[in-house]
């Protein structure tokens, strides 16, 4: 269902350049490597040439997030028993996994798009102007830790703008995903216990719960 819908739009939005079958071809075959975060793209330059193209850009990243973030996720979010309960108690209702991935997602892709907008606003987004320069970001940031694709010249980076990549790309997608990486959750896992061994605790705490030692471990 995802992968149909995101090959409609993208078709609807190639339709303007390319003949029927190129567009439907090029539709199907981004929305696949999207959606299943391998970051292939059958240009030269692989999205540099949408940089500015709000359609695309968030077409694929939504596909991105969408594969990256886990079938379990979705699961749990797509639960009819919880809209059932109202709008109010969906998140209180949602599995510890979930909210944990969710956060964890959210935070890595606002303060990759911040970063990488920092640390190449006078360089690879100098030319830009300013909705292309946070939309490049946000494309970067989503794209860097489980696809591949990319809107500017990762060659021409500056060496912190790479380094906060790698550490993006070494974190990944989430368990039960199409992405790779150490997942998101080993991630929190790890920042939580380094928050309670901060404070002096001996039990790692989150939303309420305890994680036992051996899944720290």
């Amino acid at each position: 269902i995802v992968e149909g819908l995101g090959g409609l739009l993208l078709f609807f939005r190639w339709r303007n350049d390319f003949d029927i079958t190129t567009a439907i071809y090029l539709a199907i075959f981004h929305t696949v490597s999207a959606f299943c975060n391998a970051g292939f793209a059958l240009f030269s330059d692989n999205l540099a040439s949408y940089v500015g193209d709000l359609p695309i850009n968030l077409t694929i990243t939504t596909l991105i997030i969408l594969g990256g973030i886990g079938f379990t996720v979705v699961a749990s979010v797509i639960n009819m028993n919880l809209f059932r309960k109202g709008p109010k108690r969906v998140l209180s209702l949602l599995p510890v996994h979930t909210r944990l991935v969710v956060f964890i997602t959210v935070s890595l892709i606002l303060g990759g798009t911040i970063l990488i907008f920092f640390f190449e606003y006078d360089n690879k987004l100098l030319d830009l102007p300013l909705h292309e320069k946070l939309l490049a970001s946000y494309f970067q940031s989503v794209t860097t830790r489980t696809a591949g694709f990319n809107t500017i010249d990762i060659g021409g980076l500056k060496a912190v703008t790479l380094f906060i990549m790698v550490l993006l790309m070494f974190i990944g997608a989430s368990p039960g995903s199409t992405g790779g990486g150490i997942k998101t959750t080993t991630f929190g896992v790890l920042a939580l216990s380094l928050r309670a061994m901060l404070l002096g605790r001996k039990e790692v705490e989150v939303y309420g719960r305890t994680i036992p030692q051996t899944v720290v471990y």
